[in-house]
């Protein structure tokens, strides 16, 4: 979650952010959990996964996975085997993947007002489903839910049980917070638990309090960094039977100490990297530069992103190639050694298990990269099916190559930077194009490539050698190629038009659908042979009903999950990425809508919170990419 937000009182500000905590009462082995509680909501990039692994572990699956009704959206219910509900939602990597608390209240006006005067918090959306007899109010900061209220038609009470704890939110003055809620419960109900001071024996601040439904909230002191964007997460905290904690700790916290980390944390602290939990990784969202400043510098000069959190594997063996063709939409076969192509791995129903950059090195060797979110599934998925194959007398085998970072090197001086660390002549390599060479005094896999539409490289160097070409790289621009995070990242690919696997690929995604069709070899639409086949031929044949778009738009940046609507309101798609573009200073979109209804130039509604904002239908990429060709 990433938000700044100010509450005013008597001159002053207070800050607020929220946090996960999880804490267990040694010796109680069950809790009654009420009524009053709904569920937690967590994000994960494979819903389907996640759902087989609950089973596994003892939980109960309430609804199994699909698209929600009328939407696109994968979720899915499952309960622990505590009893506590889970939401499963299927989003791209997040560093905040416990995301919102679902609680019953009896006045949702009332829950609605206490929630924004007590604790700065803004109703986002208001969901009314009077066929089912509730109303949901989504409350959070900026664009991130913590709470959904929900209120049943007619029910103004409920029992709380004694499981469900708090939710824990800091402040940087909770003397202040303390005089804002007493305030509030005055004029709206709810009541101090604890009066604002230190903790005996340990020193941190903290008030807590009781909203007029009797939901507690706990505020601790937290000393605030200066900054504009902050890297946030929020907290539900919850009594756990003691004879599950290990189990349940290892599932839901993630310290720091638990993230891993690239060859080059350490040179990204150094040089002032916000880093962020990203896919397991401790990765930088932005240095000292703002991701807007950040992202025209990549297409003006040009960005160096550490992503070593993504996974690179070889594939070797003389039946490499028709191995991988049985698992990729690509016609691998057909590939000049040295050049490679964006590919998708496929399930059964043709949907996407992942997109890959493939390398051809030779034919008896495969050089491909999977996303970091995605490595566990891919890795699984590979295995799986390389098992079957050599069972049946292929010859392929596979490494994995974790004793190697990667670096992308992006923009107009990409290639004059780099020419500077080789012998070879980077004039002669073209996009797509794949070399081992020496860089800087050792081996790298040089793919030109990249994710910003911008001419670039990546490089893929022994762990050992990479802060010392990060260095290199940096000194040889004379300090205009900038190191670059997550946050300019996800702008630029955006601006390229490019998915993110997770909010614009899913696995009920299909290559088609997603407008890959020009990655499907021509070979391989005749013969098939991978997995889906029979589906995505289909709709190669007559077309999809549903296809990938971009949109500009008014108003607040759409963002995912967004409705679009034709003009006569009647929902046509959804958003899957959005945001501000910086280079093009307008709002910018990508998102599926109905065939038929996927024309340039037509014009939509997106509703952003509930309102609706004129858009249009345009087509991608927002900004021309500059792909290194021959002419």
């Amino acid at each position: 979650m990433h938000f700044n937000t100010k509450l005013k009182l008597l001159g002053s500000y207070v800050l607020r952010v929220t946090f996960f905590l999880i804490f267990t009462d040694y010796g109680v082995s069950s809790y009654d959990i009420g009524d009053g509680f709904g569920h937690f909501t967590i994000s994960t990039q494979d819903v389907y996964k996640m759902v087989e692994t609950v089973r596994a572990k003892g939980g109960n699956v309430t609804r199994e996975p699909g698209p929600v009704k009328g939407g696109s959206s994968i979720i899915a219910f499952v309960k622990d085997p505590d009893g506590y509900t889970f939401e499963l939602i299927q989003r791209g990597p997040t560093p905040e993947p416990l995301c919102q608390v679902m609680l019953r209240v009896g006045d949702l006006d009332r829950a609605i007002k206490f929630y924004e005067k007590a604790l700065g918090m803004k109703l986002l959306t208001r969901i009314e489903k009077p066929e089912y007899k509730y109303t949901i109010g989504m409350m959070g900061y900026n664009e991130s839910i913590v709470l959904a209220l929900t209120y049943n038609y007619g029910v103004t009470e409920y029992t709380k049980g004694n499981a469900y704890a708090q939710i824990a939110i800091g402040t940087d003055d909770v003397y202040k917070s303390g005089e804002v809620v007493k305030i509030v419960s005055k004029e709206l109900g709810g009541n101090i638990t604890r009066e604002p001071g230190p903790l005996p024996g340990i020193g941190t601040k903290i008030v807590s309090f009781l909203d007029p439904d009797g939901w507690k909230t706990l505020e601790e002191e937290v000393k605030m960094r200066g900054g504009s964007l902050w890297q946030l997460g929020q907290s539900i905290t919850r009594r756990l039977a003691q004879s599950d904690k290990k189990a349940l700790s290892r599932r839901y916290l993630a310290s720091s100490a638990d993230l891993k980390k690239t060859a080059l944390h350490d040179f990204h602290v150094s040089h002032g990297g916000k880093m962020v939990p990203f896919a397991g990784w401790s990765m930088p969202i932005q240095y000292k530069d703002s991701i807007i400043d950040s992202t025209v510098n990549c297409r003006v000069n040009g960005s160096l992103f550490d992503v070593a959190h993504m996974c690179g594997l070889s594939l070797k063996g003389k039946d490499c190639v028709s191995f991988l063709e049985t698992l990729v939409v690509a016609d691998v076969a057909g590939l000049a050694p040295g050049t490679g192509s964006l590919t998708v791995f496929t399930n059964e129903k043709g949907g996407a298990i992942d997109d890959s950059v493939i390398t051809k090195v030779t034919d008896e060797h495969i050089y491909l990269v999977v996303n970091a979110g995605c490595r566990d599934k891919d890795l699984a998925h590979i295995e799986e099916h390389m098992k079957a194959f050599k069972s049946k007398g292929g010859d392929v085998s596979w490494h994995i190559h974790d004793e190697r970072s990667l670096l992308a090197l992006q923009g107009p001086l990409a290639a004059p930077v780099l020419q500077h660390l080789t012998k070879e002549d980077l004039s002669k390599l073209y996009f797509g194009q794949f070399q081992i060479l020496d860089i800087n005094g050792s081996t790298c896999f040089l793919t030109r490539t990249g994710y910003t539409g911008e001419d670039g490289f990546e490089i893929s160097v022994p762990s050992e050698h990479a802060v010392d070409l990060a260095k290199a790289i940096l000194e040889k621009s004379e300090g205009k190629v900038r190191l670059t995070g997550l946050g300019a990242r996800d702008s630029l690919r955006l601006e390229a038009g490019l998915c993110l696997y997770g909010n614009d690929m899913e696995q009920h995604i299909s290559p088609v659908e997603a407008g890959l069709t020009w990655a499907i070899g021509k070979r391989r639409r005749a013969e098939g042979g991978f997995l889906g086949a029979d589906v995505i031929l289909k709709q190669l044949q007559d077309g999809p009903t549903i296809r990938r778009v971009g949109f500009f738009s008014s108003g607040p940046p759409a963002r995912s999950h967004s409705e679009v609507h034709d003009e006569n309101g009647n929902k046509i798609g959804e958003i899957t990425s959005g945001g501000f573009s910086p280079n093009l200073k307008k709002n910018i979109a990508m998102g599926y809508v109905k065939s038929g209804q996927h024309k340039t130039g037509t014009k939509v509604k997106i509703l952003v919170r509930g309102k609706p904002y004129e858009g249009n239908i345009t087509k991608m990429p927002f900004v021309a990419t500059k792909y290194y060709k021959p002419s």
